[in-house]
């Protein structure tokens, strides 16, 4: 650090710039109505009235066979569903 200080006070023109902001993309936002939520539910449902059990991962690939939801595996688990 001392050297560089060093070499912009030897020579005057040397100009030091700060790295640029590193912005993030901005995620596409996954909204789920009343009506999807619903059907959602009742989907969930009907698998424990057979007396599956079943994970996140079975679930996503469910919903998303039926297209009742295109977001993914985080995005289930946030919503509760």
């Amino acid at each position: 650090m001392c050297r560089i200080v060093s070499d912009k006070m030897t020579i005057p023109t040397t100009t030091f710039e700060s790295p640029k902001k590193r912005y993030d993309q901005s995620r596409q936002r996954i909204l789920v109505d009343d009506f999807d939520r619903d059907a959602i539910r009742r989907k969930i449902h009907h698998l424990y009235e057979q007396k599956q059990h079943f994970t996140l991962n079975v679930i996503l690939e469910i919903l998303q066979e039926d297209e009742l939801f295109d977001g993914g595996r985080k995005s289930v688990e946030r919503y509760g569903i």
